[in-house]
């Protein structure tokens, strides 16, 4: 009997582990949410009504997503840098980002990477140090960057996120090697970087069976493989999901055999990555070993209808519950889509606009000019700064730097023609051409048509670059430093603001002398020199060479170079190549800056009419002065009137009363005669 019992429990036993081998591993479902680069564009584009989304919007759609998350089904959501730098909402307050992280206080992001914009102030970079890190605890990550009195790390470096039944998921953080523009920060070269211990032992860590890298770089760059095979030699049993940032395209690259996914998300929340894909066990391994597959990768535009399709509603204007129940979509109303972080996001957003003043008519734009644009076009935004803002504000004159002012080419032309074959050329007046350049970077979205806010100058110029000038350059000098193939050396001195005048980034930024045009008393300001300069010793040139040939064989006047310090220090890199020690750049006396300049044109240039479309603030302050007017007006007469009458009424009973006195007199008299008589 105890030999048959012995027996059947040893055949249960055997049948179990065999039902148990034979069981189907399990395999995960994950959602990832992605931004990058969002640059402060907290509350839509209200100059393009198909991008109404705001983060409050977002928040929406991560919370309703995660909501319907389960034990199989993995919902995240990340950003990969660059929170900063790009509106009024950003750069606007006196901390540069300040606002825009209170903000991320109240969204579910699970984790948020430091980008390069955030050095661009180094009380920013105190503010994530001191308060960031205290707002988003450990969720905000700044890798491999340091600060510089302490060489500890400026935030977190890395999550371990642990999710029941599939296991622990590594977050690192990684931006490219560069040489910040601050004195308070610094980033640790990469191959330093993946040596360190934060690094190495989380990696190592057997636990860990999947790894997302949020990286502010691009997908393709050379450092984002480097990352990659490096996780991958330490553990090449773990799949690799990155999600990079920087250049601002929409990028999806699958290398690997399924253990890695690079991403990037566009920019300036014009979209958002949503990256859906199976985590697959090895049925071989003895240890579950995944690999991503099934993976599909769409860019939700930040349209507000197009965000609730994607969190699973359907629109009632479109959707009837029969179809919207065939696509899996539930019908909502506004106060389900609304959370209760996206109410006090949008709360939050509105109360700033208004106290910073954001909303504020600057000046109305008879068109739109456009930022990408070729500069010789009248659309574009670098052709209507280069050859009608900066001549028509002149904001930095000669005297400034105590120089003579000087004739025009043209004023030089027309004396040439009177006394030219009567004087001796030793007599001949000098004469001065002012040259503007400006990089295609320094502006950063177009101007609309219509009223311009004080937020959509912040937007178009978020930089506000200091002023500078070369003086007394020779169109020879002129030739050579535009058709050089010097490559700009790094600087180590570069200001706080001039981020991109490093060149050790991986990738090289493009120098554009966008447009050389002549002072407004030129006749030919409207066209000028336009070249593309890029630093890989890559020249593309474009002339208009109509114009240009007019002083390519003459060294008859000299030349003026006025441009923002984004561009000086690399056009004194190349003119101390080519002409040693004797051209130095000049900053502004009274640090006048380039946003100062686009106000002050709008204030002279870009006044409102009245019957201007979008023009209410304005328009509401003059009719309201009117009807004030008015109502004083009819106060006045009213009042004058009522005076009028009460004179009137009292006159009128003074009347009567003498009436009734004369008649009791009369009265009176004639009873004395009767008595008499």
């Amino acid at each position: 009997m105890i030999k048959n019992v012995i027996i059947v429990v040893y055949l249960f036993t055997f049948f179990i582990d065999i039902s148990i081998c034979n069981e189907t591993p399990q395999q995960y479902h994950f959602t990832v949410f992605h931004t990058n680069d969002v640059h402060g564009w907290a509350n839509g584009k209200p100059h393009e009504k198909y991008f109404d989304g705001s983060l409050a919007d977002y928040e929406n759609l991560i919370w309703h997503s995660k909501n319907k998350a389960n034990s199989t089904h993995i919902v995240l959501s990340f950003d990969s840098g660059d929170w900063t730098v790009g509106t009024g909402l950003s750069d606007g307050t006196p901390i540069p980002g300040s606002f825009m992280f209170e903000l991320a206080f109240n969204m579910s992001l699970d984790a948020w990477s430091m980008g390069t914009h955030e050095f661009y102030s180094e009380n920013t970079v105190r503010f994530i140090n001191q308060n960031v890190t205290k707002l988003l605890g450990e969720r905000y990550l700044a890798g491999n960057t340091k600060m510089k009195n302490t060489s500890a790390p400026i935030a977190n470096t890395h999550i371990i996120k642990d999710f029941p039944g599939f296991g622990k998921v590594a977050i690192f953080s990684f931006m490219y090697t560069w040489k910040p523009p601050t004195d308070v920060a610094f980033i640790t070269d990469m191959k330093i970087a993946l040596t360190e211990s934060h690094y190495v032992d989380t990696i190592q860590n057997k636990e860990v069976k999947f790894a997302i890298v949020l990286a502010h770089l691009d997908p393709g760059f050379e450092e984002a493989t480097q990352i990659i095979d490096d996780i991958h030699s330490k553990r090449p049993d773990v799949p690799v999901l990155y999600l990079g940032a920087n250049t601002h395209f929409e990028n999806v690259t699958h290398k690997g055999n399924g253990k890695q996914l690079r991403i990037q998300s566009g920019g300036f929340f014009y979209q958002i990555g949503k990256i859906d894909f199976d985590l697959i066990p090895s049925k071989d391994a003895d240890e579950a070993q995944f690999s991503i597959a099934n993976e599909k990768v769409v860019f939700i535009p930040t349209n507000v209808a197009e965000m609730k399709k994607a969190a699973g509603f359907a629109e009632h204007s479109n959707s009837s519950p029969q179809s919207s129940q065939k696509e899996g979509l539930a019908a909502y109303s506004e106060d389900e889509w609304e959370t209760e972080n996206g109410k006090k996001m949008r709360e939050a957003t509105r109360a700033q606009v208004s106290q910073l003043g954001l909303d504020d008519v600057m000046g109305c734009s008879p068109q739109t000019y456009y930022k990408f644009q070729n500069a010789s076009l009248n659309e574009s935004l670098y052709n209507l700064l280069l050859n009608t803002v900066y001549p028509s504000i002149n904001p930095y004159p000669r005297s400034l730097d105590k120089k003579e002012d000087r004739m025009t080419y043209e004023q030089w032309l027309e004396w040439n023609r009177t006394n030219g074959e009567t004087s001796p050329a030793e007599q001949a007046p000098k004469c001065t051409i002012t040259v503007y350049a400006s990089n295609y970077a320094t502006q950063r979205t177009s101007m609309f048509e219509g009223s311009v806010s004080m937020d959509d100058v912040i937007s178009i110029d978020p930089f506000n670059y200091k002023l500078c000038s070369f003086r007394d350059l020779k169109h020879s000098h002129l030739q050579m430093m535009f058709n050089s193939d010097i490559e700009s050396a790094n600087s180590a001195e570069c200001e706080e603001e001039d981020i991109l005048c490093q060149n050790n980034s991986p990738h090289k930024h493009s120098f554009s002398s966008s447009g050389i045009t002549r002072s407004p008393s030129d006749s030919h300001h409207s066209s000028g020199l336009f070249q593309q300069f890029r630093h890989s010793n890559d020249i593309l040139p474009f002339v208009d060479r109509m114009n240009y040939s007019r002083f390519i064989h003459t060294d008859v006047c000299e030349y003026d170079i006025i441009s923002s310090t984004y561009d000086c220090k690399r056009m004194q890199d190349i003119l101390n190549k080519i002409l040693p020690s004797q051209y130095f750049y000049l900053t502004h006396p009274s640090q006048k800056r380039t946003r100062e300049v686009w106000l002050e044109y709008m204030r002279s240039y870009m006044q409102c009419p009245l019957t201007r479309k979008g023009d209410h603030k304005r328009a509401a302050g003059y009719i309201g002065s009117g009807i004030a007017l008015l109502i004083l007006v009819f106060l006045y007469f009213a009042s004058l009137w009522i005076y009028l009458e009460l004179k009137r009424y009292h006159r009128k009973i003074a009347y009567h009363r003498l009436k009734n006195k004369e008649g009791s007199m009369m009265t009176e008299i004639r009873k004395n005669s009767i008595k008499l008589s």
